[in-house]
């Protein structure tokens, strides 16, 4: 009897093992995939909105990288879930797991923007009102004097992360000092952009530029994938004057050269 009562009884330790069990894990393992999850998006959340605007077909490059995602985190809940007993060389695979995807997406996002090599620029799209841009690049005079007055004659491209004028990236764009001058903006890529003039000291004064701001900027400011817009320039005195894009900063630039 009392082998037999030996055999089917537990002892106390395991018995009060099995109950933290039951209570606890069904709590820890949800939050542990919470925090998984959160961690894993905020990581690659850059990486989510460059990929939106790339595609293959009529799916973006975003779809599949979360889908993947998700069923990595739901595969590693199940596995933790269904576990009797969690080691600490489980645990510490599932962080492993997790710091090379979010390092993976911290590379990504650093070399993500720049455009695919031997990709095409489009560079003949003119101006919102439909007047051909000139194709020297040189500013079209229209009452006698060197340059545009007024009309779209001259187009800056904005690509997929990079300015474009008369086929050159990071291009030097030729304008009248002492006029006034309207330039069309012209988005061929899927990502918003924008062109923000800086001031007269050569920084800018402000992260994002808004249309009658101080410092010169589109209008719209903000030009989605395949839209159009237009600058409104003056350069006084003659030099060169740096602009950007303020969503990609450091890898869409170029310079206004008023001559």
């Amino acid at each position: 009897m009392t082998s037999d009562h030996g055999e089917r009884g537990s002892s106390p330790d395991s018995e009060s093992r099995e109950v933290q069990d039951r209570l606890i894990l069904p709590l820890l393992v949800p939050l542990g995939a919470f925090l998984f999850a959160a961690l894993i998006i905020y990581g690659l959340s850059r990486i989510y909105l460059d990929l939106n605007h790339r595609a293959l077909g009529d799916v973006t490059m975003a779809t599949p990288l979360a889908l993947g995602v998700s069923m990595v985190i739901l595969v590693l809940a199940w596995f933790f879930a269904s576990a009797r007993s969690i080691a600490a060389w489980q645990v510490g695979l599932a962080g492993a797991v997790a710091i090379a995807l979010l390092t993976g997406g911290a590379i990504a996002a650093a070399v993500i923007d720049e455009p695919a090599p031997g990709e095409d620029h489009v560079t003949t799209t003119p101006p919102p009102d439909g007047t051909p841009a000139p194709t020297d690049g040189t500013p079209a005079p229209t009452d006698g004097t060197p340059g545009p007055t007024d009309g779209d004659a001259i187009t800056i491209e904005m690509d997929d992360n990079v300015f474009i004028f008369d086929g050159e990236e990071e291009p030097t764009v030729p304008v009248p000092a002492g006029q006034a001058v309207q330039i069309g903006a012209v988005n061929v890529g899927r990502a918003t952009h924008n062109i923000h003039v800086a001031g007269p000291d050569g920084e800018f004064g402000i992260a994002t530029c808004k249309v009658g701001g101080e410092e010169p900027c589109t209008d719209p400011d903000l030009i989605p994938g395949g839209e159009t817009g237009t600058l409104a320039v003056r350069f006084d005195a003659a030099g060169e004057f740096i602009f950007r894009c303020d969503v990609h900063p450091t890898q869409m630039t170029g310079t206004f050269e008023a001559q």
